[in-house]
Order: structure tokens, then sequence, then C-alpha cells
């Protein structure tokens, strides 16, 4: 089940039932750490390897560990001092074919993936017909270590650890990949304590060429605790199969064990393919009911009915971080305030018809027949029950609010809710009587309604009693409740950035001078264009992983220490994939290859005639914030910036070039230099040129405020950015961040508040 492979020697007595499917003596296949139940299969299997020295300019330091396809060893570069680990095939699987192959794909689909939370391939390729795969070294620790040494996890740091899992199968998803084996043993600890998926060697492809030729129709491959009903089925495959298995793994980080855990194999298959898991809050009691509803969604058998991609799940779980909640704005709560009195106006509406037309009805002196504690009761459940059961009132749903308790994300129950409401309402009555006396004063000057005075007195004590507090702004009846209003995070229907222009990686110089043919490893494809004083940029392809690169090439006589710095590993960069230097043109020349970008430069996606919206730019314009603060704070940041140096992919990810390279559109009109000029390193000069290029079409940094139509609070922000009201990035951050929970946009629900607003305002008066 765990290595593909037919058991040596006598099959052990007791029959299929009592087989252990727990990890055998061997490693998984990216181990880096043995966990091993018997040291000596694995040291046997160590002496009859015999691993060689080296192997491709890596010198073999120790053994880290073993698994069914091969081993793994801790290895140096012979020319750099580079630590890496080295996986070999094993000998035995090097005459099969299909193991060969599946050795391979592991390599070449790994290294599509440069995201910070995967583990990274730096090369694969044969060294004297032995298969062998460099990735980065991991410390050695897996969550499943974690979690059999100290046991199951608290539940905010088992949601904080499935993100960064989530996040780098995310981009493995991006680029068409299904990893079909994560489970807490592939995710590994870094040194500063965030997760890496690593283990690619089940994965596949969802392009042209779905591995037909590795798996065989009906065939399980994965972990059978970890593994999806259709997976263990021999079912086709999707996205949602990896959603399966993470979900899986967080139930396994909080309860200590996986959903259908039992001593026998056959049973934990049965459970898998025809059960519901069993809540996680029977062995996690601290996990909220909401958290338990998202696990037991993602587990569902029916595959219709989880989550249908990471994302998705992503934001489920955020959703659950009382540190990642925005508390909702004052102007927010009192339009949801105005929309749930004017829907309890529509509802009480047919009580007061019923009280007048039995008031004319009835005889005697007892005519004025009175149920105001019809309305009374009507308001109070309308609150209670609402914002017990779901959460938010109408008027919050609408506006996408949602009432908390202190430290949570769920609803806060009935309990809590009556009381919150039973303040409110205290409140409101005060109100009314301070109303009648109201109402007694002015009634000589201006003829008002006792339930009109209430009103609009109420409106004005609700705005005093909310304070900003470190939890928001909060009423009295939050105090008493201990309760919050947060805003819920705001989905937006984004267009895909795509360039009309051809990538400019796609066109080099006509002129080529006499480059060499290989370089470290890379076929070299051409000359693209030059940057500096006689810098030059090259593209090339690793034949053996399929992957592209950009080659950067100093001018003859330049240093090289700050090229070969330790590589920087954040998704807003490109990930170097090697280095040296190399007589030619003149002297020796120091160069560094990385991973080409994808997607287009942002100068390509955006014209005068087709600016971004407020929507559109936001993240992008997060990102880059967040890059430069990061790159600023540890002086990774490029000396010299153009718009040029941003390349968006089109879904809107971004990356941040070192070097300026032409656009498309200037490779089309036959330009081989930069349309921009770039400037010394200023950061918040920077993203002025950045926020105009993407709002009005055309780069600027000098002052006069964006005239692109924009939303309320996003010019806010971009006024205070183009009259130098940030003194810092990372105040510029926050507000970006904050930004993202309002609406960049008029929607059918802001529309209607609008709308209810506006007439019951000007009801009064009418």
């Amino acid at each position: 089940m765990y290595c593909g492979e037919k058991l040596h020697g006598q099959p052990a007595s007791g029959g299929d039932d009592t087989m252990g499917y727990e990890a055998p003596p061997a490693l998984d296949s990216q181990h880096m750490v043995t966990r091993s139940v018997d040291e000596g299969a694995v040291a046997a299997q160590r002496v009859a390897e015999q691993p060689p020295s080296s192997i491709g300019g890596y010198r073999l330091l120790k053994f880290i560990g073993a698994g069914g396809m091969g081993s793994v060893y801790e290895a140096e570069a012979d020319t750099s001092g580079q630590r890496v680990a080295v996986k070999l095939l094993s000998r035995r699987l090097a005459a099969n074919p299909s193991s060969v192959e599946r050795f391979r794909q592991e390599g070449r689909l790994a290294s599509q993936i440069a995201h910070p939370r995967c583990v990274f391939v730096l090369r694969a390729d044969t060294d004297a017909g032995r298969p062998y795969i460099i990735m980065e070294l991991m410390p050695g620790r897996t969550l499943k270590d974690m979690v059999d040494d100290r046991g199951p996890l608290p539940v905010g740091e088992a949601i904080l650890r499935t993100l960064d899992a989530i996040d780098g199968l995310i981009e493995a998803h991006r680029l068409g990949v299904i990893h079909r084996d994560v489970k807490p043993s592939t995710c590994f600890l870094t040194e500063d304590d965030r997760v890496k998926v690593g283990d690619f060697g089940l994965s596949k492809s969802l392009g042209a060429n779905p591995d037909k030729q590795l798996t065989h129709s009906g065939a399980f491959l994965g972990t059978v605790l970890f593994a999806s009903p259709e997976q263990i089925r021999g079912e086709p495959v999707g996205y949602d199969t990896d959603v399966y298995a993470v979900c899986a793994t967080l139930y396994y980080l909080l309860a200590g064990q996986a959903p259908h855990q039992h001593e026998s194999l056959t049973a934990a298959l049965a459970k898998a393919i025809s059960e519901p898991p069993p809540s996680v809050r029977i062995r996690c009691p601290l996990a909220t009911a909401e958290l338990d509803r998202l696990i037991l969604k993602g587990l569902e058998r029916d595959r219709e009915r989880r989550f249908q991609s990471l994302e998705e799940l992503r934001e489920s779980l955020l959703g659950l971080l009382p540190e990642r909640q925005q508390p909702a704005r004052p102007r927010s709560l009192i339009l949801a305030y105005l929309l749930d009195s004017a829907i309890l106006q529509f509802a009480v509406f047919p009580l007061e018809f019923l009280r007048q037309y039995l008031g004319e009805q009835l005889p005697g002196p007892d005519s004025a027949f009175d149920i105001s504690w019809v309305s009374y009761a009507t308001t109070f459940l309308y609150f209670w029950l609402f914002v017990g059961l779901t959460g938010s009132s109408p008027g919050q749903r609408i506006l996408k609010l949602r009432v908390v308790k202190l430290g949570g994300t769920g609803v806060p129950g009935l309990a809590v809710s009556a009381l919150r409401t039973l303040v409110f309402a205290a409140l409101w009555f005060w109100m009314f009587s301070f109303a009648m006396l109201f109402d007694y004063l002015v009634h000589p000057v201006v003829t008002l309604s006792i339930g009109a005075s209430a009103f609009f007195i109420g409106l004005f004590v609700l705005g005093l009693q909310m304070r900003r507090t470190e939890c928001g702004y909060r009423g009295i009846h939050d105090f008493a409740a201990r309760t919050r209003t947060i805003q819920l995070p705001r989905q937006s229907k984004r267009k895909k950035l795509v360039s009309p222009f051809p990538n400019p990686l796609d066109r080099v110089m006509k002129v080529q001078p006499a480059l060499p043919e290989m370089l470290g490893g890379f076929v070299i494809a051409g000359k693209i264009c030059e940057i500096g004083d006689g810098g030059e940029v090259w593209t090339g392809e690793d034949k053996s992983l399929g992957r592209r690169v950009v080659i950067r090439v100093e001018p003859p006589g330049i240093g090289d220490d700050s090229l070969f710095d330790e590589p920087i590993v954040r998704p807003t960069r490109l990930r170097s994939v090697g280095h040296g230097t190399m007589i030619w043109g003149g002297g020796e020349r120091a160069w560094v290859a990385f991973v080409a970008p994808a997607g287009s430069p942002l100068p390509d996606v955006v014209s005068p005639t087709a600016p971004l919206s407020w929507a559109e730019a936001l993240p992008i314009l997060d990102q880059l914030v967040s890059e430069l603060n990061d790159g600023t704070g540890d002086g990774s940041s490029p000396d010299v910036l153009s718009p040029e140096q941003i390349w968006v992919e089109p879904g809107g990810r971004l990356q941040l070039v070192d070097f300026p390279m032409p656009t498309g559109q200037a490779v089309a009109a036959g330009e081989t230099k930069s349309r921009y000029p770039g400037g010394a390193f200023d950061p918040l000069g920077f993203v002025k040129q950045v926020t105009a290029l993407m709002l009005e079409g055309s780069a600027r940094t000098g002052h006069g405020r964006i005239r692109a139509p924009l939303p309320a609070h996003a010019s806010a922000i971009t006024n205070r950015l183009f009259d130098d009201g940030y003194t810092s990035l990372a105040e510029l951050r926050d507000d970006l961040t904050a930004n993202q929970s309002l609406p960049p946009s008029v929607t059918g629900g802001n529309r209607v508040a609008h709308l209810t607003l506006q007439s019951l305002l000007l009801s009064f008066g009418l």
C-alpha cells in the first residue's frame, strides 16, 4: 500500500486484517528523518544500495532516510558548497521503466512549483545510469513528528499550519498538478517553524498527458488513512482529492489520529468509502462547531458536496482565526440598524393595521384594543433568533457583518444573543422615555410622533455609545454580552489579466553574439536584452525538468558576491536555480539563473483605454507593498526599479523581477530597451508610479490625485499616498489589508441598502 513493491520473504501470520498499515520501516519517499521500527532493515538497505561518493557535482555527506523509491542523502555542491538533499532511485527499481518514469515525473512536476510553501527541486538528472533529484534540504521534522511528540495541536496552531500547506498546494493546483499523497508526514517543518509540502512522487498532472502509462486502471496510489474515497476506489481524481487529504490532515492535527483510524486495514478501507467520519469534537472538545462542520464538509464522500477548491477552503479557515478578522466600521453598523428598522416596520405594519381594525370593531369603552406587546415581542425575537442562530440579522447579512463572541469566530448562541438583545432593548426603553419628553417639549413648534422622536434619538445614542477599542467599535450591549461585530471578507469578480502582446521571453534579439551552448546545465536559447552598463539577460531551458529559466549575466569585472547570496524565498520574487562564473566576452563574468517569470509585464496588461478597476488593482498593490516592505527589511530589494520589473499572472499573482526586460509591446515595436526608465530605490515613489499605471493606464510619480473613479474608501488611500501622507510601507500595507474587507464596487446588496435607507428617511417627510 505504501511503496507499490511486493513483500519479500515469508508472509506475516494472522491474515490481511492483522497487517499493520502504518508506515513500514522504510520512510515515505521524501522524509528527511528516519522513523524506523526496524533500524536493522534500513541499515541493511543502506549497505545494499552502496551509494556513490558523489553524483551530479554533489558530494554525498550522510544518509538521511530511505523509502520505497530510494534513499535520501545530505550533500554539498562541489563548487558553491550549498547544502542540499539528494534523492537516489533504488537500484532495485532502476531496471523498471515504470518506476524510473515515475521518479522522473516527480522531479518534473515538483520543479514547476517555485513557492515558499513547497519543497523546491533544483535539478533532476541521471549520472552513470543512476537517476537522482536535487532538492532543498529540510531540517527533518514533519507534522506527524510534531503530533507524535506533543500530541494534538491547539486549534489556532493547527489551522495556521494547515493554511501553510494549503498555500503550497494552491500553487501546485494553479500549475495543474494534483499531489495525491498529502498527509502529516509529507508536510515538513522549516527552520523558521513554517510548513512546506513535499513528496510529489505520486503527483499527477491534469495537462495534456495525465500519466496514463504510469497508473493502471483501478490501481490505488496513496496512503489509506488520508486518501479520498474515489482515490481508494481507483476512480479519476481531481483537485477536490487534495481538498479531502488536507481536511484529513487537519483532523489528524486536532485529534491525534486520522478520521477513519482503525487497527484493521480492511475496516479502515470500508469506513473510508462507506461511512462519514466521526465529529472531530469527540476527540478535540476545544474545536468549535463551525470548525467541525468545515472539516466534515471537506471529508464528504460525495465529491460534489465538498469544497470545490483549496481557495474556498482557505477562505473558510481564515474566517475561523480571530486575529484575521476585520472589525466593522461605524457607518456599516448604523446602516445595518437602519435596514433592520425598515424591515421591522414592514413586519409590524400588519399588526398596526390589525390593532386599528379591532379597535373600531370592538364595542364598549375598551375598544382601543392594544396589541403593541406583539410588536415589542416581534422586535425582540427578530434580533434574538437571527443573531443567536446565524450570527447576523438580515440587515447585517446584507452588509456582510457578523456578531461573534470575543476571541471566537462562530455564532454567539441563543444565551449570549438574549443578553445582548435585552441590554439593547433596555437602552431603547430609556430612549423611548426621553422621546416622550422630547415630543412634549417640541410639540408646539414641530409636530413629531413619539416613534419618530425615539428613532432619531436612538440613532444619536447609538452613535455615541460606539467607541473604538482593540476589538473594533462596540456598543454597550456588546460590552455586556462580550461580543463584537466583524466585517466578513468580500469576493469580487475580476477579469483575467491577459496581455495582447507577445511574451518577451519568446522573442530574443535578432542579432545574437556567439553565446555558449550550455551554462551550468542550462541550454542557452538566446539573448533577450542588455541591462545596466554591459550586463545582459539570456533565456534558456533546463532540459531535464522542462523548466524555463532567465539568466542575468554581469559585465566583466563586476563582483559576484551579491549574486551568490542566499536565495530569496518569497512567492513575489523569482527563485534562483543556479549561479557561477564563466570566461566569456572579454573576461570573467558572474551569472545567476532564475525560474522564468510567468504571465506578462504589468505595462502589457493595462493601457490608458483599458485601466484596471480597484477590485483588480488592490490585490496587485497589496502584494507589491508587502514585497517592498519585506525587501526593505532584509535588504533584498533591487537597487533600481521600473514598472517593467513587475510581472502579473492572469489570476493576479505578482512577481518582482530583479532586472528590467523589454515589455511585449516594446518587443512588438522592435525595441530592445526599457520604455520605462528605472529610478533609484524609492519604495513609496515606486508604489505611486505603479498605482497610476494600473488605475489610469500611464505611470507617474508626481502630485495630483488619481482621476479614475474609485470607492470613497479607496480614494482615501490613494489621496493620502499621492499627498505624501504615508511615512512607511508598513502603514500603507495595513490600510490596504483593511480595505480588502470593504466593497470594491457597488453590489446589489449595497444598492438595496442605499435605496432602503433613502426610502426610510424620505418617509418621515412625506
